[in-house]
């Protein structure tokens, strides 16, 4: 079970409550790009995809500084899970921070993310 899905499912509720053009039906169901979210985009997102956009970012920035790859891959994540777009938001980099602050303050996941993204980094 992927321990970041029911999260990365309540950012996605969150941020479509939040986006004005998403309209609901007299059912509730939310209609519009925004509810659909970034795989209607037309472009497979698959965790290969989120792996190698994880990779190349991890690679530009570097992992010395395990604040700013732990911010990177938040980046990474949220954009893919939630489409792009969510990176034009002012309250962003805000969020970004904090669940960068809330993984750091988990001590097991955040060492197993370091490895991963030191791991990631060192890939040719």
């Amino acid at each position: 079970m992927d321990p970041l899905r029911s999260f990365a499912e309540l950012l996605s509720s969150m941020w479509r409550a939040r986006r004005p053009e998403v309209a609901r039906t007299n059912r509730g169901e939310a209609v519009g790009r925004a509810a659909e979210g970034p795989r209607s985009a037309g472009v497979a997102q698959s965790p290969e995809t989120l792996r190698a956009r994880i990779r190349n970012r991890i690679v530009n920035v570097g992992t010395a500084d395990p604040r700013l790859a732990r911010e990177t891959f938040v980046e990474a994540v949220l954009g893919w899970e939630l489409g792009d777009d969510l990176a034009r938001d002012p309250a962003f980099a805000e969020m970004v921070r904090r669940l960068s602050e809330h993984i750091e303050g988990e001590p097991r996941l955040n060492a197993r993310l370091q490895e991963l993204l030191q791991d990631l980094a060192r890939e040719p």
